[in-house]
């Protein structure tokens, strides 16, 4: 399965929303399955922006206790749309395959040029 980043925007977007932790998170995103987006929790944990386990059932599911400070920063660039959109075009056609980091990185240098940091 190939990692999404507008998945991964909108996950947190929705946990951000929510606030409700810990919790089993059933979150539904509009073209995405439940198990490409589980999936994708399980990203999100892996990068450090969640906290939370894996709850073993008949479906996998996540259970996230909270969203870290890293993942907080990260929501507070994809939250801006001229931020996200501006970093999915410095990414061009790579952008799904750029790593997390990256995406992270460029966000940042484009906040801090925004507010006129260079």
């Amino acid at each position: 399965m190939k990692r999404n980043m507008e998945l991964i925007r909108a996950i947190l977007l929705k946990l951000e929303e929510d606030q409700s932790f810990p919790k089993s998170v059933k979150i539904e995103v509009d073209g995405f399955s439940g198990r490409e987006i589980q999936y994708h929790l399980f990203l999100l944990h892996d990068a450090g922006f969640i906290e939370g386990h894996r709850i073993d059932t008949e479906s996998p599911e996540f259970c996230v206790r909270a969203i870290t400070n890293a993942g907080h920063d990260f929501l507070a660039y994809v939250k801006n749309d001229t931020l996200w959109n501006k970093a999915k075009e410095m990414a061009g056609t790579v952008s799904q395959t750029v790593p997390l980091a990256v995406i992270s990185q460029t966000l940042t240098k484009l906040a801090l040029k925004a507010i006129g940091v260079t």
